[in-house]
């Protein structure tokens, strides 16, 4: 009802601002209708059966050590400089260590406790670190670690 009032109103306009709010009109009703199909996408989406998706399996990695001191001072070299401008990025010990008791407990990224950080935020740098290479080095390091450790 309310786009049939604007477009009444529209019959009062020159017709320079008449086409180009026709226009717009019609341009509105295309967005709103594509924006309505993703949206019902989207809820069937959420709303389907549980076993139409399947689950990721949780894998635990025997062996993953916790973080400890030695363990971080031997990290720590391969970590990012934190960037001297632009938003702050946290305390990057406790996402490692959440990132580590997540490998070592083999839980799923929504069951890691709070005290290590958000879950996501650990997710997102662990995509970050896995897309630039730095778990590459992360991993070989904690393999030269348990190597070591199992040895001794």
């Amino acid at each position: 009802m309310a786009e049939l009032r604007r477009l009444v109103h529209v019959l009062d306009l020159p017709p320079d601002q008449r086409a180009h709010r026709l226009h717009w009109s019609a341009w509105r009703r295309t967005h709103q209708d594509s924006a309505q199909r993703g949206h019902v996408a989207r809820r069937n989406r959420r709303t389907a059966p549980p076993g139409e998706v399947p689950l990721a399996a949780v894998v635990s990695v025997p062996g993953t050590p916790l973080l400890t001191e030695t363990l971080w001072a031997e990290l720590l070299p391969i970590l990012p400089v934190p960037a001297r401008t632009g938003r702050p990025r946290g305390e990057t010990r406790p996402l490692l260590a959440g990132l580590l008791w997540m490998m070592h407990h083999g839980a799923g990224w929504r069951t890691i406790p709070r005290e290590y950080g958000s879950w996501h935020t650990l997710y997102s740098r662990y995509q970050r670190w896995r897309r630039t290479g730095i778990w590459a080095q992360i991993t070989a390091t904690l393999h030269r670690w348990t190597a070591t450790d199992a040895s001794a």
